[in-house]
């Protein structure tokens, strides 16, 4: 990061819903700069990350906003950018570490969502004109966080969903068998990748040769390394901040979740802008169940060259596509849709 960028860390402490205790922390990083922070009337950036993330990965997208998006219109200039890793992810799985092993299910993403919903309504981000970012599983939380509010007086300006990969209900349920694969072999895939090295700087090489990881940004492949790694006790090695087990979960418990988040996408869409983002290359699902993700988005845009992992593929790219949706939100909140009664 330029040394123009101040970061700050946040550890958020668990949090207790309508009586309901929650008990693991999740943490988080502002992103500010000297003249960012004079744009009050600007908007405030909130990104989450994909399974097997973590925070820091938007750090080359971040920095290449803060550098090129500045609109002749104060109030779609950039005030904050926020970024939170998920409670089995990044920095707040170590915080959670010993919480996590009677977690057998994993963190499901509902939980999560409240603790961004939390931090929503929270004093640090009062009166900012918010702006969610997700990518993949990301998208989730912010989907399943509305859930728990009046959509008429949602609290943001617009979403910007990146490979979120929701599809209507009935899509899903055509093709349970395909998802019920991918779902299977990512998990067992994520069960057998290695997740011990020597030292960082073995783990580096060892990336960089990998061919799951060839198609990474080098930025994107060191970030892995400095955050999403950390040294063992006694010398054993290095290896992920969140345990392999903890990112198969994901996958497993994310099914019946994801087709609520995606039922919610048509909900929010009533209310303001959702803006999606795609990989050019399907490498997920076949083209035609991709092309069903597109009902609800107000606009779509591809990246080029990039696949579902689009944040670690073209970060510099995933900028621009997101300032230029920056720049097509509405700068007066668009109105509720007539009752349905």
């Amino acid at each position: 990061m330029t040394a123009d960028i101040k970061i700050e860390n946040f550890a958020f402490d668990p949090i207790k819903p309508d009586g309901i205790e929650l008990n693991l922390v999740m943490t988080a990083k502002r992103y500010t700069t000297s003249t960012s922070t004079q744009n009050t009337k600007g908007l405030t950036l909130l990104f989450t990350h994909s399974i097997g993330a973590f925070k820091e990965c938007w750090e080359p997208t971040i920095e290449t906003l803060y550098a090129n998006h500045n609109p002749e219109n104060e109030s779609l200039r950039i005030r904050e950018i926020w970024s939170f890793d998920k409670p089995n992810h990044g920095d707040a799985a170590l915080i959670n570490a010993d919480k996590l092993h009677g977690r057998p299910r994993g963190v499901p993403a509902s939980e999560f969502a409240l603790q961004l919903l939390t931090f929503v309504n929270s004093p640090l981000v009062k009166g900012h004109r918010l702006v969610p970012i997700g990518h993949s599983n990301g998208c989730d939380g912010w989907m399943l966080a509305t859930k728990y509010i009046d959509l008429s007086r949602i609290p943001y300006l617009a979403t910007i969903l990146v490979e979120s990969g929701h599809m209507p209900s009935k899509v899903m349920d055509e093709n349970s068998e395909l998802i019920d694969f991918l779902v299977s072999t990512a998990t067992k895939l994520t069960l057998k990748m290695k997740d011990r090295w020597a030292s960082k700087e073995e783990a580096l090489k060892f990336f960089s040769k990998s061919r799951a990881w060839s198609t990474y940004d080098p930025a994107a492949i060191k970030l892995v390394v400095e955050h999403g790694l950390y040294e063992l006790p006694n010398g054993e090695g290095v290896t992920f901040k969140s345990p392999k087990e903890q990112q198969a979960l994901g996958y497993g418990s994310e099914t019946p979740e994801h087709r609520e988040a995606g039922h919610q996408v048509g909900e929010v869409a009533r209310y303001i802008p959702v803006y999606l983002i795609q990989g050019e290359i399907s490498n997920q699902v076949p083209q035609d169940i991709r092309d069903t993700q597109f009902v609800h988005a107000t606009a779509v845009s591809i990246v080029e060259g990039a696949g579902h992992m689009v944040v670690q593929e073209q970060p510099i790219a995933l900028a621009k596509h997101i300032s230029d949706m920056l720049l097509k939100i509405p700068s007066t909140p668009a109105k509720a849709p007539p009752s349905k009664l």
